[in-house]
């Protein structure tokens, strides 16, 4: 019997050659999963089968697939050339005893540029037990969608970084304990949109910033693209603004100054200090859009600036404003990636913020940001500066830890199969977690990382009365070990810190729901399901409390679905 099948099935469908398109390879959950695999007779007919109507079903209309709802079940016993992974406690990296390190065969839907949110990873699969993430998040992305949501738009699937999503809001999770600069948790609970399978988050969360008497000095050299394509009144004036917002917040021994590049850079406003507010407020009012755009004598320009008035006791950025529309002229992409890699590395980072109803450049400015260790904002209205801005540009200056990085491991035992949400621009190599000279991500005083994973627990078919049967499965058995690794500030040695993620599900919190129903949100806008965007206001409803900016979200998505 054929039906139609959510996405855990079509992966596996794949395999049994039952969608056209679908190439095999020897590690892939897709070449491995027959139905006598997975504990699942052919032509059985002893299960309540899929239906379809799963919310976040892939968009499969007109194609039926074969039923393989038991694709979540997996024979005791595992032939000799099954790749089997060691025990998890073998998860230690370099300096651990010689973890053995393999490689994830990624698997890409047909047809689909943002189709890596969506594949599940078969635990038994060379490397398949093991997920690394940098943690340089930032909620760009869910600004521009917010901003798309707004006026009554859905976004295109391309803009939806499930992971800003996540991350563009606040969560109490644990604070670090001790000395530690960073607090880890983790928790499992039900997945709404996939009942036989279920969600595992993994936080991070740093200590609240100190009070601003107490913070250091900050030096910014904002440099502000003023190009014809910034005259419209969402681009320069809002960065105007913005400007005039953080400038009133300034202590008196905070600098700033202006560089503008268009068709040549200029220093506007040299360094100068908090105690001198109306020579501050006068530069940024001056600033006037008009011309080309030439990027790299800008950047070169405010980088030079920020060198000569080094704040030894202070926090030095460099701070690009532009509409996205940035050229990187004679300089080239890969010499402007060295110069601000080069400059990052000695203690000067790059943030980049977006600005304008529009952004063609965004992924261009993550990129930047990213390379030059700073943060990645999008400013569509005055509500983002009020918000958001100023309290992010003053926390992305107090870095409490450097290169800090996520893995995973899952427990080959008990998982069958897993996805992260998202990260697809953030993902590291397996081994790169151990090695402190690949960069992770900065995390900042007050700042929060969320990632989540959907994953598709182990149930055990009838086992083969021929051959020995494993030890059954603790009742406290971990689904998985979540690890983060982070260097202090400047660098030095990486200090780690690891936690179990349970197997049995347990009642979610408000955090979590909400979560999970901003990670729901993503989906639905990825898969453009318009049955989605429901179950995901009915996750709202029950976790969007009294907090405006949640409140907010699910009037948008019932505007919209």
């Amino acid at each position: 019997m054929r039906r139609t099948i959510p996405v855990t099935g079509f992966i596996l469908a794949c395999a049994l050659g039952l969608m056209s398109g679908c190439n095999q390879r020897p590690t892939d959950l897709n070449s491995r999963a027959t139905p006598e695999r997975y504990g699942h007779a052919a032509g059985a007919e002893d299960r309540t089968p899929y239906d379809g109507s799963h919310p976040f079903n892939w968009p499969t209309t007109g194609t039926t697939q074969t039923d393989i709802e038991a694709a979540t079940k997996r024979p005791i016993d595992r032939p000799n050339s099954d790749p089997t992974p060691g025990p998890l406690a073998r998860d230690l990296g370099p300096g651990a005893d010689g973890e053995k390190l393999g490689t994830v065969a990624h698997r890409p839907m047909p047809g689909s540029t943002w189709a890596p949110a969506l594949l599940f990873t078969d635990t038994l699969s060379a490397g398949g037990d093991a997920a690394t993430i940098a943690t340089d998040v930032d909620d760009a992305a869910w600004t521009q969608v917010r901003d798309d949501l707004r006026r009554g738009r859905r976004p295109s699937a391309e803009q939806v970084r499930i992971e800003e999503l996540i991350n563009a809001f606040p969560y109490a999770w644990p604070a670090p304990q001790g000395d530690d600069a960073i607090g880890l948790s983790a928790a499992t609970m039900p997945c709404p949109w996939a009942p036989a399978h279920r969600l595992a988050r993994v936080a991070l969360a740093t200590a609240p910033p100190p009070a601003e008497s107490n913070r250091p000095a900050m030096s910014l050299v904002f440099l502000i693209d003023v190009s014809g394509s910034m005259g419209s009144p969402e681009r320069l004036p809002l960065a105007q603004y913005a400007m005039d917002r953080l400038v009133d917040r300034m202590r008196e021994d905070d600098r700033v100054a202006i560089v503008t590049y268009a068709g040549n850079a200029r220093i506007v406003l040299p360094p100068t200090d908090g105690r001198d507010r109306q020579a501050l407020h006068q530069a940024i009012r001056s600033l006037d859009a008009g011309g080309g755009t030439h990027g790299s004598a800008g950047i070169t320009t405010a980088y030079k600036l920020a060198r000569q008035h080094w704040l030894k006791e202070g926090t030095n950025r460099v701070v690009l404003v532009t509409d996205g529309d940035f050229n990187v002229g004679l300089t080239g992409a890969d010499e402007l990636t060295a110069l601000i890699k080069r400059e990052a590395a000695a203690g000067l980072f790059l943030s980049a913020i977006g600005v304008g109803r529009s952004l063609e450049g965004d992924d261009r400015l993550e990129k930047l940001a990213n390379q030059g260790n700073g943060t990645h904002q999008f400013l569509a209205d005055r509500r983002d500066v009020e918000l958001h801005f100023v309290d992010n540009m003053v926390a992305s200056t107090l870095t409490v830890a450097q290169d800090a990085k996520i893995q995973v491991f899952f427990n080959p035992r008990a998982v069958a199969a897993w996805r992260l949400l998202g990260y697809t621009n953030r993902r590291l190599a397996r081994q790169d977690f151990a090695n402190d000279q690949v960069d992770g991500g900065e995390i900042n005083a007050g700042h929060q990382v969320t990632a989540l994973f959907e994953f598709v627990p182990l149930v055990d078919a009838d086992p083969n009365p021929f051959l020995a049967q494993p030890k059954p499965l603790a009742d406290d058995e971990a689904a998985a070990r979540a690890r983060v690794r982070w260097q202090p500030p400047g660098g030095g040695p990486s200090r780690l810190r690891d936690i179990n993620v349970p197997l049995v599900a347990q009642t979610a919190g408000l955090d979590d729901q909400w979560a999970v129903a901003m990670a729901g949100l993503g989906l639905a806008l990825q898969s453009g399901n318009r049955s989605a965007l429901s179950t995901v206001e009915r996750l709202m409803a029950t976790s969007a409390g009294s907090d405006p900016a949640r409140q907010e979200v699910r009037s948008l998505v019932h505007g919209v679905r």
